[in-house]
């Protein structure tokens, strides 16, 4: 019961996310996991390194073998060495049992997890690696006797260790041995399409630990959108636990939130699109051409339903009004992220514009956080604009929140496909050119969207 249970908690389908970069995450690590390659993953802190590890092991041919976990850099250099490959009686001074296998001997047959590969000090990086080329280890104070070993080896680090290698903290040779295959894992700001499944499944771990149910109100989920999330996934289960122990109700409100999720830079947001010095009218609007995006549904067809053109936009607040325009000049059949990233680049692009290419400035503009901005800018700013964006370009202010503009303009994408799918959401979801499963989470990412009435 307890493998199987092992086995469901950590198999691919089960880690948490279905946004691309975990799709291609999972993709990776199937081809990976029933290997014997030794894997090298790279995150940030808080990423999940250590859950994906346990997922290869479970999913490769050594599940029922064991898995044993060292952290690096919870040890000095002399007590790694023996707690990695263990030591023989008056090996050292306190060394007087009859002595002791290390954890290299422990996970012989099995996978042996070593985290915070690059704290690793210089000699036992020397030992590591004869290990690792003669596949035999001698214990500390063995006396040339040698251990035949067979140990699936996987590490981990959230430092650069190319970099590492360059400035000489680490081996080169040592490197190459772990880097056969590279996985790296993308922070959560990279994939914030999880965040309505993460937080799902947080509510069920600490609401089941507590008999409760709870949810997060809408404009508390709004503030975890908004948030940047340096602690990653670890630091969002703390909110959630946090959250579920505050709140005095059924719902964590925006009060049982960290300070820091719920105090916001004051943006400089500049008037609406209709009022500002210089709208965009009617007939500045661009036409975009009568085609569809790449990546647009394949079966659908050039007769195939289409988004349409959709009526003023519903309950959308100061500072959107523009988005009926930008929605309008949309093609006809679009994919639903490429329409939302191609507004962000929009945006962003037009805020570099107007703050003279000083990013604080354009991020004061948008009321991001400037480390949150220059990760969005370093993403555009290597590549060409988009043909979307620079249609976009036309219709977008010159300022606002620009958490609060994508939000609107994905929740408005959306109920203009349900109501063009008479509310059917497999219908909607194939219009946006979404998967149909992302579709729930789309909606759930929304309540209001959740009672959509095609009438």
């Amino acid at each position: 019961a307890l493998k199987a249970a092992l086995s469901e908690r950590h198999s691919f389908g089960n880690l948490i996310g279905k946004s691309k970069p975990m799709v291609e995450l999972y993709e990776l690590l199937e081809k990976v996991a029933p290997t014997k390659a030794n894997v090298l993953i790279t995150g940030e802190s808080g990423t999940g390194k250590e859950v994906v590890a346990k997922a290869i092991h479970h999913n490769s041919p050594r599940v029922d073998q064991s898995f044993v976990a060292v952290n690096c850099s919870a040890l000095s250099e002399s007590l790694l060495v023996s707690e990695l490959f263990g030591y023989e009686k008056g090996a050292f001074t306190g060394a007087s049992s009859s002595g002791r296998a290390g954890r290299f001997e422990l996970a012989n047959k099995g996978t042996l997890f070593l985290d915070e590969i690059g704290e690793m000090g210089p000699s036992t990086q020397v030992t590591l690696l004869r290990v690792l080329q003669e596949r035999t280890l001698e214990r500390v104070g063995g006396g040339g006797k040698l251990i035949e070993l067979d140990v699936r080896l996987i590490t981990a680090t959230n430092r650069d260790l190319k970099a590492e290698v360059e400035n000489k903290r680490f081996r080169e040779d040592l490197f190459f041995r772990l880097n056969v295959v590279h996985v790296k894992l993308p922070p959560l700001r990279e994939r914030l399409d999880d965040l309505p499944l993460l937080v799902d499944h947080f509510l069920e771990k600490f609401g089941r630990e507590k008999n409760a149910r709870l949810t997060v109100n809408p404009e508390a989920m709004r503030l975890l959108y908004a948030y940047g999330w340096p602690g990653n996934v670890r630091e969002l289960e703390n909110v959630i636990e946090r959250g579920l122990v505050l709140c005095s109700g059924s719902e964590i409100m925006p009060a049982d939130l960290p300070e820091e999720l719920r105090k916001r830079e004051t943006a400089t947001v500049l008037p609406p699109a209709e009022t500002a010095a210089h709208p965009a009218s009617p007939s500045a609007v661009p036409t975009w051409p009568a085609r569809a995006p790449a990546g647009a549904d394949a079966d659908m067809g050039p007769t195939g339903p289409t988004l349409g053109t959709p009526q003023a936009a519903t309950d959308i607040g100061p500072g959107l009004g523009f988005i009926p325009q930008a929605i309008a000049i949309l093609p006809e059949r679009v994919v639903l992220n490429d329409a939302v990233s191609a507004l962000e680049e929009a945006m962003i692009r037009k805020a570099m514009v107007l703050g003279d290419g000083v990013q604080s400035r354009a991020a004061d503009l948008l009321g991001l956080r400037r480390n949150v901005f220059k990760y969005k800018w370093d993403k555009y700013s290597e590549q060409d604009p988009t043909e979307l964006s620079v249609f976009l370009s036309a219709v977008v202010p010159d300022g606002g929140d620009l958490v609060s503009v994508l939000a609107t303009f994905e929740e408005e994408l959306l109920r203009k496909a349900l109501a063009k799918a008479n509310g059917v959401p497999n219908q909607a979801a194939d219009l946006l050119g979404i998967k149909r499963n992302i579709m729930p989470y789309k909606l759930k990412k929304y309540p209001k969207l959740l009672s959509f009435d095609a009438n």
